[in-house]
């Protein structure tokens, strides 16, 4: 009887990630206002519109950016073969390696 078994590893999320998110949303927020200015400032202020929309693409690309530090692995381990994948955010899987443990030697 062949038998598929899966682990699923959560990666502990420590200071240095917490402070890499607020970085990445700090960064967007100031580039968000620096953007909305500057259109105003030289394209006038019938242009607010298209700078509330630069602006909130912006804030929204850093929102998506802090969703990359949220990151689990998961082993597979299915007929002699053990299978790692990272799952980023719970969106994106990566295969990280397969290996054949059947042929592995110490």
């Amino acid at each position: 009887m062949e038998g598929i078994r899966e682990q699923l590893v959560k990666k502990p999320y420590d200071s240095s990630d917490r402070m890499k998110t607020y970085g990445v949303l700090a960064a967007s927020l100031v580039l968000a206002i620096l953007v909305f200015f500057l259109i105003t400032y030289f394209l006038g202020w019938v242009m607010i519109v298209v700078a509330l929309i630069f602006a909130g693409l912006i804030l929204f690309g850093g929102y998506y950016l802090t969703g990359e530090f949220n990151v689990e692995y998961e082993y597979c381990f299915s007929t002699g073969e053990l299978i790692v994948d990272k799952i980023i955010n719970q969106r994106r899987r990566k295969p990280m390696c397969s290996v054949n443990l059947r042929s592995a030697e110490a």
